[in-house]
Order: structure tokens, then C-alpha cells, then sequence
């Protein structure tokens, strides 16, 4: 800080030099954000021997502090009408100048350095910001999924206009749905009894800001990612990536129905699928060129025993192909247009869709009468498992809705708004046939069948082709 007036002196030796800058008077130490305090800061620039220096230049510089590229006070001469960063000023017959003060936008540490070129001579005025009036809260996390029978603490912070963080104490409330199945304290403790979707509101007197969680059921999933197939757990912990990128956009890993393994068409390496295990190790299956095309959008049979895909030959699908896993037994079972197969769990029907006189449909496909049964609208069909509320699950073409069906294309039904879109890309069922894992606008999104109940997931706005694991 600037050096005071006087000084003491050694009388074995010759005094010391005069101070070369003197403070004179300043304004308050401390105030808040862009406070523009009347009293200015004055200071007298001295030659060695004590005398003032009229008529030489003193440079004011508002200071950044480290990570901040903007200074932390702001000055400006007395007879200018705007404030800047750095203002120079002529010392007058009194060697004294004088600037006014503004406190800077960031809330901690203001310097001033006030120097002398002509002298060499420079010092550092110090001041402390303080945060403004409350404007906003912030919440963290914003967003997020945890597991059922999970908790966490939510953290709330009061800012003022420009993000600087106050002391105000933050309370929170929750409001579930279904209602009681997410609860937060006032201090921010949040547990979790039961798939819901959960607002919670933190408050400072009149101020307020809105967080989600996602309470989601027990199950891991995998999914392409940038990074390449992931496992991660539905809440998006224990995520690791199983087959490292690049992987095809279109071509979605699809579990062995013990959970144990995954199958997947590796990008660029035509008439091949991989069977890697959740341990990473992978066995590779291929065949000649005369068997089969590439594989696009594998499934299992419910045996496992088999893999059914689109048989892809110079770019265009010709056909359902099913080969054993050993790569033996390789035969097109439904000849024509058709994409993403799945198999039914009795394992003797297929659905896929397709294109008839210009329009995407999907079809039932009888494995052992080798005929089709059943066509209507839709896209990306979903053998649901045993029990299910359904036979299928599939995208409305025309509205990219989830619809329900019978395999025979009765009881169609609707189970997602109309203000809700999903992606051109397959679902998959929870085991027990009570939710859906699909690809939402913003990323996947668990649905609960029964109520048509929608858990977005937060973390995966970048995965795609997700499938759930059986086991799970």
C-alpha cells in the first residue's frame, strides 16, 4: 500500500530518501460492486529530497487478479465523464493528482496501481469488492438422475447481478411426481423412494431457482457415444467405454439375452459382427461374400443362439439374414427393404420396418410359415418381453410419437404426448417390461408404460442406439 508521510532515520547514517508517491487521501476501503464513492483518490509524487513534482505524469491502472482478464477497480480524471480501466493524469503546482473511483464487477481483491514513469517510481492501493444486492440462485446440480433409494446434497448459493456469490442463506422444497417419492430437506438433503421426476425449488426471500432430478430404476444400459459403446449405469454411473470409436452412427450395439455380452457390426470392417463381453474381450464372426452383405442393426434370438440383422449389400438393405454364432447357418429368412429387426420371445416372429408404395410400415414376420401377418404404420418396432403391456413399441412416422400395438396392429395406442418428438432410431425394454429406454430431442429418456411417466437423463445428450441390459 502507499507509504505513510513521515519516516524515521538512522543517526549513523544518512537519512533515508523521501517517499516518491504519498497518499493523500482515498476513498473507503471496502463497498460493493460498482460503487462510485464521492471522495477521490489523491496522491503527491515527491523528488528524493522531500519537495512535490508539479507538472509530471502519474498513470492509474485498475489491476486484473489472477484467471480475471478485466480490471478490478475502474478510475477515471476528475473532469472526464467516463469510466475506464487506466486514466493518466498531470500532478498540479502541488505535485498532487487525483482520480475517482469505481469498485470493479468481480467481488473480492481491487488493486490501483498508481506509478511514475518520469521517476520510475510506482505503488499498489488496495481495496476489497463486495458482492452486490441478491439478483438470482443458483442450484447445483440443475439437473441430474440418481438411483432409487439414493441421495445427495444439493448446494444453493445466492449471487448477485454479475454471478459474484453472497452469504444469504438458501432453503429448498420438492414437489414429486408421483407425489412423495423425492424428498429434500430445507437444508438440501435430497433421498429418493420411488421412480418420479422431482422439481425442486431453492429460495432467498423473494428470489428462487428450479432444479430437476430424475429418481430412476436399478439397470445398466450401452449405448454409442463419441467416445464409442459405452456401459453406463441408468443414473450414469460406473460408465465405461466397451468398444472404443469411432463407431457407425446407425448401427446399435444389442445385448445377448444373458446380459453378459454385446453384439456389434464394427465400423469398416464389412461382413463381421463382434461379440464383445462385458470384460472387453471380443470374439470376432465372419463370412464369405456369397453368404451374406454387412450386418446393420443386430438382435438376438431369446436363446441367443441366434443374431438376425439387415443384410446390407452396396449400400441398400436386401433382406432379414440370421447367422449362428459361430458364424455357420447363414440364410436370408425375409427377403426385401426391410431394417431393424427384433425378434419376438417365442422366438418365431420378427418385426421390422420397411418401405410399401412409399411409406415406411412395419411388418410381422412369421419364422416358420416364412409369410408376412400383420402391416401398419410405424417405424423402429420393439418385441416387448412376456408379460408386457403390449406386444410392440415402435415410432409413429408421421408424429415420432411412441405408439403401443398388438403384434396384429390392434389396440394401437398412443403412450407419449403430442409435444414430445423421438428419434428415427430403435427403444428397448426395461426386462420386466415396465419402462421404456429411448432417444428423446435432448437425449435418452426413461418412460414408465403404466403412466406414461418421462425421466429424461441428463448426462447423455451424446449417446444414441441405446439398449438395456437384460440382466438388469
Amino acid at each position: 500500500m502507499l507509504l505513510a508521510l513521515g519516516c524515521g532515520s538512522d543517526s549513523s547514517g544518512p537519512p533515508p530518501p523521501a517517499e516518491r508517491i504519498v497518499q493523500i487521501a482515498r476513498p473507503p476501503q471496502a463497498d460493493t460492486i460498482l460503487a462510485a464513492p464521492l471522495q477521490a483518490l489523491v496522491v503527491e509524487v515527491r523528488t528524493e529530497t522531500g519537495a512535490t513534482s508539479p507538472d509530471v505524469v502519474v498513470r492509474f491502472t485498475g489491476l486484473p487478479v489472477a484467471g480475471v482478464f478485466q480490471p478490478t477497480m475502474f478510475v477515471q480524471p476528475l473532469t472526464a465523464t467516463g469510466y475506464a480501466g487506466f486514466a493518466s493524469v498531470t500532478t498540479d503546482t502541488r505535485g498532487r493528482a487525483a482520480v475517482q473511483v469505481v469498485f470493479g464487477l468481480i467481488a473480492g481483491s481491487g488493486l490501483i496501481e498508481v506509478a511514475v514513469p518520469e521517476i520510475g517510481a510506482s505503488d499498489t492501493v488496495a481495496f476489497t469488492v463486495q458482492p452486490g444486492q441478491p439478483y438470482s440462485v443458483r442450484i447445483v446440480p440443475m439437473d441430474t438422475a440418481i438411483r432409487v433409494g439414493g441421495s445427495f446434497q444439493f448446494v444453493g448459493h445466492v449471487l448477485d447481478r454479475f454471478n459474484n456469490p453472497r452469504t444469504d442463506a438458501v432453503s429448498f422444497a420438492a414437489t414429486a411426481a408421483p407425489a412423495g417419492a423425492g424428498v429434500v430437506t430445507s437444508g438440501g438433503q435430497f433421498t429418493s423412494t420411488a421412480p418420479s421426476r422431482v422439481t425442486v425449488v431453492a429460495s432467498a426471500g423473494q428470489r428462487t431457482n428450479t432444479a430437476f432430478v430424475s429418481v430412476v430404476p436399478n439397470g445398466t444400459f450401452a449405448a454409442n457415444s463419441a467416445d464409442g459403446v459405452v456401459l453406463s449405469d441408468l443414473d450414469g454411473g460406473h460408465r465405461q467405454v466397451l468398444v472404443p470409436g469411432p463407431v457407425s452412427g446407425d448401427v446399435e450395439p444389442a445385448w445377448a439375452p444373458s446380459g453378459q455380452e454385446i453384439a456389434i457390426a464394427p465400423s469398416g470392417t464389412p461382413r463381421q459382427i463382434n461379440f464383445v463381453s462385458v470384460n472387453g474381450s471380443t470374439v470376432a464372426v465372419s463370412w464369405p461374400a456369397a453368404a451374406a452383405g454387412d450386418p446393420y442393426w443386430p438382435t438376438f434370438s431369446s436363446d441367443g443362439q441366434f443374431l438376425y440383422f439387415s443384410d446390407v449389400q452396396s449400400g441398400s438393405p436386401v433382406g432379414i439374414t440370421r447367422v449362428k454364432r459361430d458364424g455357420s447357418g447363414v440364410e436370408t429368412v425375409a427377403p426385401g427393404l426391410d431394417y431393424r429387426p427384433t425378434v419376438s420371445p417365442d422366438g418365431k416372429r420378427l418385426a421390422y420396418h420397411t418401405v410399401v408404395a412409399g411409406s415406411i410400415v412395419v411388418q410381422v414376420y412369421d419364422l416358420v410359415t416364412r409369410a408376412v401377418t400383420a402391416e401398419f404404420a410405424g417405424a423402429f418396432p420393439e418385441w416387448a418381453p412376456i408379460g408386457a403391456a403390449a406386444d410392440l413399441a415402435m415410432v409413429d412416422e408421421s408424429t415420432l410419437r411412441i405408439v403401443l400395438i398388438s403384434s396384429s396392429g390392434a389396440n394401437r395406442r398412443y403412450l407419449t404426448p403430442v409435444f414430445r418428438r423421438y428419434a428415427f432410431q430403435q427403444m428397448s425394454w426395461s426386462p420386466r417390461g415396465d419402462w421404456l429406454l429411448v432417444r428423446g430431442e435432448l437425449g435418452l429418456e426413461l418412460i414408465e408404460i403404466s403412466s406414461g411417466l418421462v425421466l429424461p437423463l441428463p448426462f447423455s445428450t451424446a449417446y444414441s442406439y441405446a439398449v438395456w441390459n437384460p440382466g438388469t
